[in-house]
């Protein structure tokens, strides 16, 4: 048998992790984001009254298995009930999964529509799934805000994230230091 094909997604521009810190980065700046915990519920609805994006909550079956989905050619995504409703009561999860579509519309701009499980053969920082998920994390989890002797708990307690989100943006941030 051979090594499982990992899952892809659209190949993209190349982006770095550290040009992809500096967009989410420089966007927290941009919005005024000083604290850790960003409400990215409140954040959509903002940039929905500033006309700078759209957005749609649908019911759950209408996306099938996807979470959401964005249309970066058209400053648009799509978002289950469930996920935005889970999303505005602070679970981590669901609010990883809208900023990580918020980075394809802020890093993909002009381009179709997103969606996971597509399988390519591009390398890893061409990759529009990567580079959302990167985004996501640099977004969610400021660096700049990570205390020297943090541990998972504290990640999660100071910035609203899944248990999986800070041990991987933590082994991350540590192995950087």
């Amino acid at each position: 048998m051979g090594v499982p094909q990992r899952k892809l997604g659209k190949r993209v521009a190349p982006a770095s992790g550290a040009i992809i810190r500096d967009r989410a980065l420089s966007f927290r700046d941009v919005i005024g984001q000083r604290r850790p915990y960003v409400k990215v519920v409140q954040l959509l609805e903002i940039l929905q009254d500033i006309d700078f994006l759209e957005f749609e909550v649908v019911e759950d079956h209408v996306l099938g298995e996807e979470e959401a989905i964005s249309f970066p050619d058209q400053s648009f995504m799509r978002i289950k009930q469930m996920v935005y409703d889970k999303a505005a009561n602070d679970d981590g999860h669901c609010r990883f999964t809208i900023a990580h579509e918020l980075g394809h519309l802020l890093m993909h701009e002009g381009q179709a529509s997103y969606a996971r499980g597509t399988t390519g053969e591009h390398p890893i920082f061409e990759d529009s799934e990567w580079q959302a998920d990167t985004f996501a994390s640099e977004f969610l989890i400021d660096q700049r805000l990570i205390p020297a002797n943090a541990n998972e708990d504290v990640i999660i307690e100071m910035f609203g994230v899944s248990r999986s989100a800070a041990e991987h943006r933590l082994t991350k941030f540590r192995r950087e230091k």
